[in-house]
């Protein structure tokens, strides 16, 4: 897998584009799939611990296995730090689940307070 690191400025709206694909490389087919993208300070937390925690259904090409997470300045006003996150699909019916994304997720200290 190739180099997943997220780095954040605390405070800074942010646009991550995310491109999930199957085993044999083709893309993953969202559609009627949620993605969700969690952060946490370490990987036995409970999700409820989460320092971010952001779901989509509706994703930016569902049939290229394409979704955008977009977060907010609210919900990047984390303390500076390096926490982990990982990036899951699921579905209800039939039930499925799969974490396609683990990595850092960095977030820097803002300069200018707007």
């Amino acid at each position: 897998m190739a180099d997943d690191k997220i780095g954040i400025t605390k405070g800074d709206s942010e646009v991550i584009q995310i491109t999930i694909t199957d085993e044999d490389g083709s893309a993953f087919d969202l559609t009627g799939y949620t993605v969700t993208m969690t952060v946490k300070k370490c990987g036995n937390e409970e999700d409820s611990d989460a320092i971010l925690k952001k779901s989509v259904t509706s994703h930016l090409n569902p049939t290229g296995g394409i979704t955008v997470i977009e977060l907010s300045p609210t919900e990047t006003d984390i303390v500076p730090g390096i926490y982990i996150y990982d990036v899951q699909v699921s579905k209800a019916t039939p039930v499925f689940v799969r974490t396609v994304i683990k990595d850092i997720f960095e977030v820097v200290e803002d300069i200018t307070n707007a």
